[in-house]
């Protein structure tokens, strides 16, 4: 029995206390904020409207799967950052300081991966942004989704909504890295979002002299967070 009936039926009995009364109306403000929702009316009591800024947003770890200074990729996340809605609080997490994932120092791991893991545990979704690198994933990102899936059991993704979005100065958008992330994402059990997919080509060709996307990109850069972040809402 879930809390609001629960809460109804103590009502029809008059045993709803001001507690339970508390509660319920609680719960029923959670509610609306999780599903982004400004108002609220709730039967039997005043309705009124949420104050905006008081919505949590939903805070999303990006993974850029190149290092490289200038990267496409790394400017791609920041649009997205940019581009994201008060919903969604999108943070980059440094992947190049990751030791290499090895087996044996799990009994004692890196300060780098207890951080790394603590990072994405915290997180309500994930999304990777990356290159193809020989036709398959970089492989920065893919040690940083290993260390974040060990040890075996205890890994901090699982559950966790997630985007993939890959670029490729070629035509194809960098399609082959983005399927094989999506495979080991499958394993550890993010659930990644279906549609719109994200190929993005012409990678060093769609910027403006200050950085940002050019109007082509941006419109669907924006509509694919917008779309990630229904995503996300629904977990």
């Amino acid at each position: 029995m879930q809390l609001v009936d629960i809460v109804r039926k103590a009502d029809e009995t008059n045993e709803l206390t001001v507690e339970s009364r508390f509660i319920f109306i609680l719960s029923k403000v959670m509610e609306a904020s999780l599903k982004g929702s400004d108002s609220l009316r709730v039967d039997g009591f005043a309705s009124f409207d949420i104050p905006e800024g008081d919505i949590m947003a939903k805070k999303i770890a990006v993974l850029v799967g190149s290092l490289r200074k200038e990267s496409v990729n790394r400017k791609l996340a920041l649009e997205l950052q940019r581009l994201a809605s008060d919903g969604l609080e999108l943070e980059i997490v440094e992947i190049g300081n990751l030791q290499h994932y090895n087996q044996d120092f799990d009994a004692n791991p890196p300060q780098e991966w207890v951080s790394f893991r603590e990072k994405i545990k915290c997180s309500d979704g994930v999304l990777f942004v990356s290159p193809e690198y020989n036709r398959t994933i970089p492989g920065v990102l893919k040690n940083a989704i290993d260390v974040g899936s060990r040890p075996y059991g205890q890994g901090v993704w699982a559950g966790k909504p997630g985007g993939v979005m890959t670029s490729s100065p070629s035509g194809i958008g960098g399609a082959i890295a983005n399927h094989h992330i999506r495979q080991a994402l499958v394993f550890i059990d993010v659930p990644v979002m279906q549609q719109p997919e994200a190929y993005i080509a012409d990678a060093f060709g769609i910027w403006n002299e200050d950085g940002t996307a050019v109007a082509e990109t941006e419109k669907f850069l924006k509509s694919w967070i917008d779309a990630y972040e229904s995503w996300v809402n629904k977990f």
